[in-house]
């Protein structure tokens, strides 16, 4: 039933059906667009552009917005600043890509990440097809169901080790074919493909904590070419049960035109991901910045050192449960002259995010470590576009600025 097609492009229209992701995706995006960049806020076309493939021989530095942004310390809110303007609404760009936060605050209204995610699964017309690791938020699972009753193609992947909980456990029983990663490593994947032409991927389980107590983002990307990397992935795990070391590489397309983004995906382990990082920093220019859930791996904290003594801006937040681990590179970082510090969110600081040059973002569900790298199933998604990267600093900013250094003791 799900045989590997290039998707057929859908395109937003003004039915009554989906005024709903108009509302919540387009209006608020162009609020937080205006808010930031103080552009034309004349509304968007309520039909998306068309993507393009770029020759996997072009630099995607040929494609990067060259625009000047300011620089960190003045892009910064002092700690403790009532913005008016939450950062928190979702911001769209060129309606082909929308990025949402959870702000770390137990409240519906501050976990915009569900906020886009469901109006997108509402009004998912053909297909929805998730991978994702933890999932015990019931609402989703219902309107999963809902969508499945409604004659909605419907299949999930889900890491077996939390395969027990209750809304895994009502979408089996709905009828929705369900797949269990049984392998030792885990199926880290936290993402959808809607109706093969939209995708969701992030750092985000379909959790409580993840959706109001935890710092995560995702983004929502419209092309057809990127559903498509996803769609096969999806397919590995579901039809062939392969996954992690036996996941064959087979990315379709290696960068991909979305609006005025160029977007990169990267599966771990098939595609050498910490090699691809390692050479994002490596090519970084003037600064680095990143939020690490979990960052294990020498091989990037020693990429690191060496972009400081480059003379490069490198700054990062740990989860603070690092704190003591002899494994985590936090005081190691530290003690080489990076600014690194511990979040101040009481639950879990979450997110996975590097950001290169206030130019390109990388996100996605791989944690910086080894078993991220070559034993688990994970995604990384890589967006080059300087107006997203600025949106990613302001968060990034937020988090550090309330974090306490690393070696101050909790």
């Amino acid at each position: 039933m799900m045989r590997r097609r290039r998707p057929k492009i859908i395109y937003l229209n003004t039915r009554q059906s989906y005024i709903n992701l108009v509302i919540a995706l387009i209006l608020i995006g162009v609020i937080a667009y205006s808010y930031f960049f103080d552009t034309d806020s004349s509304p968007p076309s309520s039909s998306l552009p068309a993507t393009e493939t770029i020759a996997e021989t072009k630099s995607p530095q040929d494609v990067s917005s060259n625009t000047p942004l300011p620089s960190l310390e003045t892009n910064i809110p002092p700690a403790g600043t009532n913005n008016p303007e939450s950062i928190y609404s979702p911001y769209k760009s060129s309606g082909s890509i929308i990025v949402s936060f959870t702000s770390g605050v137990s409240s519906v209204a501050n976990s915009d990440v569900l906020n886009t995610l469901v109006p997108l699964l509402q009004n998912a017309r053909r297909s929805i097809y998730g991978a994702i690791y933890d999932f015990d938020y019931e609402p989703i699972a219902d309107l999963l169901i809902q969508k499945f009753r409604e004659g909605v193609d419907v299949g999930l992947v889900v890491e077996a080790e939390n395969s027990s909980k209750q809304a895994i456990l009502m979408c089996e029983q709905a009828g929705i074919p369900v797949v269990r990663d049984l392998n030792s490593a885990y199926m880290h994947n936290k993402f959808f493909v809607v109706d093969g032409m939209y995708t969701w991927t992030g750092s985000t389980n379909l959790t409580w904590n993840c959706l109001f107590y935890n710092n995560n983002n995702s983004v929502i990307v419209a092309s057809p070419e990127v559903s498509e990397n996803y769609f096969g992935e999806f397919l590995e795990m579901f039809q062939m049960r392969s996954f992690g070391r036996g996941s064959p590489r087979n990315t379709m397309y290696e960068n991909v035109r979305v609006g005025n983004a160029v977007v990169t995906v990267y599966f771990a382990p098939e595609d050498g991901v910490e090699a691809k990082l390692l050479g994002e920093i490596s090519n970084a220019r003037r600064n680095i910045y990143f939020l690490a859930f979990s960052f294990t791996s020498g091989a990037v904290a020693e990429r690191l050192v060496l972009a400081r003594g480059n003379g490069l801006d490198v700054k990062g937040v740990f989860e603070k449960r690092n704190a003591g681990n002899p494994s985590s590179k936090d005081e190691y970082l530290a003690s080489m002259g990076i600014e690194v510090r511990y979040d101040s969110n009481p639950k879990t600081m979450h997110s996975k995010v590097f950001i290169f040059d206030d130019e390109t973002v990388w996100t996605g569900s791989y944690n910086f470590s080894e078993n991220a790298d070559k034993r688990n199933d994970e995604n990384v998604i890589v967006i080059r576009d300087s107006r997203i990267a600025q949106v990613y600093i302001y968060e990034f900013s937020r988090i550090f600025n309330s974090g306490v250094p690393v070696g101050v003791r909790f």
